[in-house]
């Protein structure tokens, strides 16, 4: 019954490797593939339905909440469901996203498909304004953002919200008449509806996004409907109330981005043994420095590795090495995460008919890379203590590096 449920050896691949075991297929290591990690790798479009995750913690533990408590809206997994495919279409236009069809949805293959879940479709959905989340009309779609819908509370002004958000073109009636980037209108039923226009110049900031707008907007309602009252409320403190509780998830935590960075090289690290097989493995590990061969048989001893030997020629050495020599094992053998290997980016398979014209594609390709890895594994290699006094534009960039450093593959087990 225990091999039924759970498979032979340990759930953890890497250590079910290490210790002989084979390919675990169990009901319960496939929970344990979906549990184990908050964020999909590779972060490519459909990602996010494959796991079922949702990118926002905070909201996640906040449904959750509801569910237990009896939320008759978050009893179902439409709300999830929602956010889901939500962070798959944002992945369609972002820079490592694929794209899918031309209606900016994310088009999951056979495997990816779950029987059940998600929201029914309705029949007949009346027009947004009316309580239906659907499109109005052709002409002038409003189209729903889950993530910023939900319910918001003052508690400095004891104000509540029920947002519902909805993405306009520029050809909606309230660009054409306007040309505001956003508005909140109040609803007979009591719903807010908050309508944006990402396409509005003021988005092309790199401090300026649709949650920034609707929480300004909700405080300065806030302070609108205490005005002429006393009190020591003010749009600035309940602004900073309002982000402080709706948008940590876009907080520049320096701690928290250590460890990603951690992470996002590991990830990195683990695809090397997918590409090599057990001879060139073997011959890539003895062409490390001496002292990056100790460290690495070192780091095996401390996590008891049982087959250090075995983790070499299966290509897993670089899991077990400093952040550091993963960064310059890449600048050394770029071909080995390149070209879909760790990143779709094309090296080997470029082609400019002329090889020096080649070669230069090339260095600029492995320059892009290096320059990523470099603020990555300064960020890995910082105390929390020295990150709490980091400059802010350092954190930024650092960011941005995990971010376009995450693989594009699928992980093997």
């Amino acid at each position: 019954m225990v091999r039924a449920v759970r498979g032979d050896g340990p759930l953890r691949p890497d250590k079910a490797e290490e210790a002989g075991f084979g390919a675990n297929n169990s009901p319960l290591f496939k929970l344990f593939q979906v549990f184990r990690r908050s964020s999909p790798k590779p972060k490519v479009a459909g990602c996010y339905q494959r796991l079922l995750i949702v990118p926002d913690n905070d909201r996640a533990e906040e449904m959750t909440k509801k569910f237990h408590e009896g939320d008759a809206a978050h009893l179902t997994d439409s709300k999830w469901w929602e956010l889901v495919e939500e962070a798959d279409r944002q992945l369609l236009v972002s820079p490592g996203g694929n794209t899918g069809n031309a209606g900016g949805t994310a088009t999951p293959g056979p495997q990816d498909t779950l029987d059940g879940f998600g929201p029914p479709t309705p029949p007949d959905a009346g027009p947004v304004g009316t309580g239906a989340d659907t499109p109005s009309s052709p002409a002038s779609p409003e189209i729903p953002i889950a993530s910023l819908g939900g319910e918001y509370h003052s508690d400095s002004t004891n104000q509540r919200w029920e947002i519902r958000a909805f993405e306009i073109l520029d050809t909606h009636p309230h660009v054409v008449t306007t040309g505001k980037p956003w508005s909140l209108r109040a609803q007979p039923n009591g719903v807010h509806e908050f309508l944006v226009n990402s396409r509005h110049p003021i988005f092309a900031s790199a401090t300026m996004t649709p949650l920034d707008g609707l929480l300004a907007e909700l405080a300065w309602s806030a302070i609108d409907f205490l005005r002429g009252n006393s009190g020591s409320a003010s749009f600035a403190s309940v602004l900073a109330e309002l982000r402080q509780r709706y948008a940590t998830a876009h907080a520049l935590d320096a701690v928290e981005l250590g460890n990603q960075s951690r992470q996002v090289l590991l990830d990195i690290a683990t695809t090397l043994k997918a590409n090599v097989d057990a001879t060139d493995a073997i011959a890539l590990f003895n062409d490390l420095p001496s002292a990056d061969q100790d460290a690495i048989f070192q780091k095996m001893a401390m996590r008891s590795a049982g087959n250090p030997q075995g983790v070499i020629s299966a290509g897993r050495f670089l899991e077990y090495a400093s952040v550091r020599v993963v960064s310059d094992f890449f600048s050394n053998n770029p071909e080995l995460f390149l070209d879909g290997k760790c990143w779709d980016d094309a090296y080997a398979t470029l082609d400019y008919g002329r090889p020096a014209a080649t070669q230069a594609a090339q260095s600029q390709v492995v320059r892009y890379y290096e320059s990523l890895l470099a603020d990555a594994v300064w960020l890995a290699e910082q105390d929390a203590s020295d990150l709490a006094d980091a400059h802010r534009p350092r954190l930024l960039r650092a960011q941005l590096a995990i971010d376009l450093l995450a693989p594009t593959v699928e992980e093997t087990s």
